[in-house]
């Protein structure tokens, strides 16, 4: 081919065909930007491919960060309801001036228990400084904002103050009422389970039972009736209701990042 153009321009500059000449080379300008033009548009096409991959990539990290998320509000859920339970059923007892069952101390250590939610911001941590840009829609961004910088900021502050409430009693309040805090057998529990990480253990076998000094006394005790009934009330307004907010808002965005995702196909 360029064989060919070399011997065209030659002859017309040997036929002193000057005009023609200038068109051959004006034509010659062209093919060159032209062909310039389709190189960096290959180019830019195969850039902008990179980044629709990568951006897919760091969506499926999302969804799986998510996902996994939702499982341990789910579980913690459950495990939280049954704290609940637990304080009712004393206070129930109470109240109708039941006489005090072994099984009574199992319920009493249930209410003092607290379990974090172990959420997982290392996705957002990661993408945050630069690579959500590649996420062009505002709606999104806004989605994943709200629950990184919003919802699991305000759940893991009102965690810690509902943990501080519990702390303040075992110190303060516990010790003239029961015997122990979690009086249970921690060894034998642990050899129980296979105990490697937070994950890796049932809850649900946690046992770790308070005893009262007086149950009698303690019956009649209306600071410990406070307690408890403060203890309800405090965890569906300071936990509760920011793990549905969270919850809600992670089924939002996970809504919002597989439309996105199918956008793209």
């Amino acid at each position: 081919m360029m064989k060919f153009f070399r011997a065209l321009r030659q002859r017309l500059l040997a036929g002193n065909r000057l005009s023609k000449y200038m068109l051959y080379a004006i034509g010659e300008i062209l093919l060159v930007v032209i062909g310039i033009l389709i190189a960096l548009q290959i180019d830019n096409w195969n850039e902008d491919r990179k980044l629709k991959i990568h951006k897919r990539e760091i969506l499926h990290e999302f969804q799986e960060s998510l996902k996994s998320d939702l499982v341990k509000l789910e579980a913690n859920m459950k495990i939280n309801a049954k704290i609940k339970h637990s304080a009712k059923l004393i206070l129930d007892y109470m109240d109708k001036g039941l006489q005090y069952q072994d099984s009574l101390s199992y319920h009493f250590g249930a209410t003092t228990s607290i379990w974090p939610i172990q959420v997982k911001a290392g996705v957002y941590q990661n993408y945050r400084s630069s690579n959500l840009n590649l996420i062009t829609s505002d709606d999104l961004r806004e989605k994943i904002s709200l629950v990184y910088e919003s919802r699991y900021t305000n759940l893991n502050r009102t965690l810690n103050q509902y943990r501080e409430m519990i702390e303040n009693a075992s110190q303060n309040f516990f010790p003239t009422r029961f015997e122990s805090y979690w009086s249970g057998n921690y060894e034998t529990w642990k050899q129980d389970n296979n105990f490697s990480s937070y994950d890796s253990y049932d809850a649900d076998k946690v046992k770790g039972p308070m005893v009262p000094l007086d149950y009698e006394a303690l019956r009649e005790d209306q600071e410990f009736r406070y307690f408890l009934k403060t203890l309800i009330n405090k965890y569906n307004w300071l936990v509760e209701i920011q793990v549905l907010s969270l919850k809600e808002a992670i089924d939002d965005l996970l809504f919002a990042i597989e439309s996105e995702l199918d956008k793209e196909y």
